[in-house]
């Protein structure tokens, strides 16, 4: 499982060169959670994609199934936050420990 952070890295993937080939078709589709086809991943809405590639040779030859699945995670917008419980002033002796 990948985790995808700019989706347009799914439009571009390198494909070994056919025996013959130097130029092969290669093509995706996309399809989200529900397998339906959606024109890119968005990298801001929370889900599952398939992204199945496909390649073609001059010859008509397709190579098998390439499949890839995507899970974009939720985004993390909270702010750390921090707690303390002890006094709200703390005074410091040079060179002495202070524990918490």
């Amino acid at each position: 499982m990948l985790s995808a952070t700019n989706s347009s890295i799914w439009n571009n993937i390198d494909v070994e060169i056919d025996n013959l080939d130097k130029n092969v078709t290669v093509t995706h589709v996309i399809k989200d959670e529900s397998g339906k086809v959606v024109k890119d991943i968005d990298s801001n809405v929370e889900g599952l994609y398939t992204i199945t590639y496909s390649a073609t040779d001059s010859s008509g030859n397709k190579s098998s199934e390439l499949i890839v699945k995507v899970k974009v995670l939720e985004a993390d917008k909270e702010a750390p936050v921090f707690e303390y419980n002890g006094d709200k002033i703390i005074v410091l002796e040079q060179k002495k420990e202070v524990n918490m």
